[in-house]
């Protein structure tokens, strides 16, 4: 026991000085690369929330992800002067607000119903922001700039600047993160791990299961919101594709990479997912073609994600034979 404590504080420790020693270690095109990672984090345990704790598996949620992307560019166009914060904040409540009305409907159904209305509330979010051209721009998308990070003290920080929004995007979803593992250690988090296990079971022990479904619903659609909202400040930019099916593919993959059910696996599978694709596609147009052939072995051959290299048992089942 001892020993299993004090690895969690040796890896603590060694990726907390990794991650903020991280810009000095790599050249400046690699910065935008770890902030995707980061805003990819959020978005991968938002969905990790509903299919590793709560046994809902929504084909459509970056839908919700998209919310957050385009409600960033929108303001950040439209109000000038507007606090970073506050920008990020409301592009989560607005991916919440959709979210709250499509687990509304969604939750009442269940298995493939349920994860094909997810679905097909995105493509009708995503025909919206293709065909609604005065506010989303269409397939041009909404440019912004980031603009300044003001503290009381330290006065205005430029976020133009890749090192200093590594920096801030790093804060902003430890914070998040953190607030998400308190969430799902709380007893709410305990009746949703029980009605994943057995809802019927839960439901006659006097759980709401619709009612504990739906605020776990609201609350990753949020934390996706801000990965997105994120995701446009990094590109500057709220374009198509921060919506598109291949988003929602994107959380699925590393997910199931780094691990579902675990909470920092999905951030682990994120920092597999953006690298390993940013190789492939530096010497290959069809890299999802070898990003489909590795999900495969991952579900035949590792279950339980990359987090799982951690554990002892995973050596024994992959190489000792009975």
């Amino acid at each position: 026991m001892r020993r299993k404590v004090l690895m969690i504080w040796v890896l603590s420790i060694s990726a907390t000085l990794l991650l903020l020693l991280l810009p000095r270690l790599i050249s400046g095109s690699r910065i935008i690369l770890a902030t995707e990672i980061l805003y990819f984090s959020l978005y991968s345990v938002s969905f990790n929330l509903l299919f590793g704790y709560g046994g809902l598996l929504p084909f459509g949620h970056g839908g919700l992800f998209g919310m957050g992307a385009y409600t960033t560019g929108i303001l950040l166009a439209r109000l000038s002067g507007l606090p970073i914060l506050l920008t990020i904040f409301l592009s989560g409540i607005f991916a919440m607000i959709v979210g709250a009305i499509i687990g509304f409907f969604s939750l009442r159904l269940k298995g493939a119903f349920f994860s094909l209305l997810t679905f097909a509330f995105q493509m009708f979010l995503f025909a919206l922001a293709l065909k609604w051209r005065p506010v989303t721009g269409g397939e041009d998308g909404i440019s912004v700039l980031r603009p300044e990070f003001h503290l009381p003290l330290l006065g205005a920080i430029s976020l133009a600047d890749r090192v200093n929004f590594y920096y801030f995007s790093l804060v902003i979803v430890t914070i998040v993160l953190a607030l998400s593992y308190w969430f799902l250690k709380t007893p709410f988090g305990n009746s949703i791990r029980c009605i994943k296990e057995n809802e019927e079971r839960a439901s006659f022990l006097g759980y709401q299961t619709y009612r504990s479904q739906f605020i776990l619903f609201c609350v990753a659609s949020f934390i996706a919101g801000v990965g997105g909202s994120l995701s446009t400040l990094t590109a500057e930019m709220a374009s198509l594709e921060a919506i598109n099916v291949d988003v929602s593919f994107a959380a699925i993959m590393m997910t199931f990479i780094g691990g579902a059910g675990s909470f920092l696996g999905p951030v682990l599978g994120s920092a597999f997912y953006v690298v390993f694709q940013d190789w492939l596609s530096s010497w290959t147009d069809r890299w999802l073609i070898f990003m489909g052939a590795l999900f495969i072995v991952m579900v035949l051959y590792l279950d339980s994600g990359l987090i799982s290299l951690l554990k002892k048992e995973t050596y024994q089942r992959l190489w000792l034979k009975d």
